[in-house]
């Protein structure tokens, strides 16, 4: 599809859309859908590559800007989820973006919800395989106007981020790692691994004690405070020579490995698998 415009107003469907295996590639589309995705998969995934266009959702409760249990690739597009998340992937799946700009307002109502701008999750409804979700983003901006910036729930994850401005809501969590109103109980924890390069981050990192997270930052700023509250699960840090660590609050991680300088602690302490080291 090239030069297109698609109007969704009702119904179940998602502006673009995969499923089964199937393969779409757009260029320079104007999507605007209501009731799901704009750029949606469904169960069998598939493959997306769009280029260039603007992809708007104006729904609630299920209705993001890109919804993924495919493989999906945007460049140089414009996002937007005026009252959902940002994006959802689900599973064995990912979504990569290339100097994109994105926005997701969350306004989920259901019970247990966290609300957050991009989920990594497992359903268990049978329209993704489990495995490793896979969120991918270089360059461009991403807007956060509810909840947290990422929250990983039931599955594992991987999450990077390349030189991307990253804006949070004045909720002030960057990232959640716990048990949601998905999977079984006491199983269905998030473990993710979030690489930074080249990147600034900021907010409070939330992991809970189920759930595990991997940080490696390259070359990278970090302004928050890791697990403030002293009960999480395990986190462990790694840091090259290039990266800084500035605390917000007291932090708890269970291994470090890095230079200490490379933390400013302030008026703050950094304990590592139960010792205070800063």
């Amino acid at each position: 599809m090239k030069d297109c415009t698609v109007n969704v107003t009702g119904g179940g469907a998602g502006g673009v859309q995969v499923a089964g295996g199937g393969t779409l590639e757009g260029e320079n589309l104007t999507v605007t859908s209501k009731s799901k995705a704009a750029i949606r998969s469904d169960r069998g995934g598939g493959t997306m590559i769009l280029s260039g266009g603007t992809y708007t959702s104006t729904g609630t409760n299920g209705c993001p800007a890109i919804y993924s249990t495919a493989d999906i690739t945007v460049s140089n597009a414009v996002c937007v989820s005026e009252a959902s998340r940002a994006v959802i992937i689900e599973g064995k799946n990912s979504v990569t973006l290339e100097n994109c700009t994105l926005s997701g307002n969350d306004q989920s109502t259901k019970a247990n919800s966290v609300k957050a701008n991009v989920l990594l999750y497992q359903s268990a409804s049978g329209d993704a395989s489990v495995g490793t979700s896979i969120f991918t983003m270089r360059g461009g901006s991403m807007t956060c106007q509810s909840g947290s910036m990422f929250y990983v729930t039931n599955t594992d994850s991987v999450i990077s981020v390349e030189d991307a401005s990253l804006t949070l809501s004045n909720d002030g969590t960057l990232l959640i790692c716990s048990a949601g109103r998905w999977g079984k109980d006491g199983r269905n924890g998030g473990n993710c691994t979030l690489n930074a390069a080249s990147q600034t981050l900021e907010g409070t990192i939330l992991v809970d004690s189920i759930s595990s997270l991997d940080l490696h930052f390259t070359a990278s700023t970090y302004t928050g405070a890791i697990n403030p509250d002293q009960e999480g699960g395990q986190v462990a840090l790694t840091m090259d020579q290039d990266s800084r660590w500035i605390l917000t609050g007291d932090s708890f991680i269970s291994s470090f490995e890095g230079d200490l300088s490379c933390i400013e602690a302030g008026s703050y302490h950094l304990y590592v698998n139960g010792e205070m080291t800063l």
